[in-house]
């Protein structure tokens, strides 16, 4: 193999690991930001009940 060849061989690893660990870390992200969302949701329902509960009387 030429040198040229290496490198770029060298070079095509790097990517493609740089690649799957920035998806790794996206995909990561994705289920951090999700679990959040669910949280402030339910947040926002109890929120909007409480909202609508009539006032003791």
């Amino acid at each position: 193999m030429s040198e040229i060849q290496a490198s770029s061989t060298e070079l095509t690893s790097q990517y493609i690991a740089q690649i799957t660990g920035d998806l790794e870390r996206n995909t990561k992200e994705q289920e951090r930001i999700g679990a959040e969302v669910d949280a402030l949701q339910e947040q926002l329902r109890t929120l909007q009940h409480d909202h609508t509960e009539p006032l003791p009387t």
